[in-house]
C-alpha cells in the first residue's frame, strides 16, 4: 500500500470519526507495508493529537536513523519533519509536529 492510499485511508478516519475520538481519548490508528524509492517501509498512519487531521510516519528508519513524519490538517495545514523515533504528537489545524 502506497503512503498516498495510507494517507487517504487515515483522512477517511478522520472525517468519521475524529469528534468521537478527539472527545473520548481514542485514536484510530492503521499500519502498512509500502514501496518508497524501491524499498519495503512500514507506515503507520492515525488521527491527530489534537483538532482534525491525521498523521503518517514511516515507522523504518533512514539512513542516519530518523522517521519522516507527515501531519495533514482539515484546514489545509500540512508539514513534515524528521524525528529521532516513531513516537510523535501532530496538533491540528496549525499542523505542528512535537517529536518525543
Amino acid at each position: 500500500m502506497t503512503i498516498r492510499r495510507a494517507a487517504a485511508l487515515a483522512l477517511a478516519l478522520a472525517g468519521l470519526a475524529a469528534t468521537e475520538a478527539s472527545a473520548s481519548g481514542l485514536f484510530a490508528t492503521e499500519r502498512f507495508d509500502a514501496r518508497i524509492a524501491g524499498r519495503t517501509v512500514n507506515v503507520t498512519a492515525r488521527l491527530a493529537t489534537e483538532g482534525l487531521g491525521y498523521s503518517v510516519v514511516q515507522t523504518t528508519p533512514d539512513r542516519r536513523g530518523r522517521f519522516l513524519v507527515h501531519v495533514t490538517c482539515r484546514e489545509g495545514g500540512f508539514r513534515r519533519a524528521l524525528c529521532p523515533t516513531p513516537v510523535h504528537e501532530a496538533y491540528c489545524p496549525t499542523a505542528r509536529i512535537a517529536c518525543r
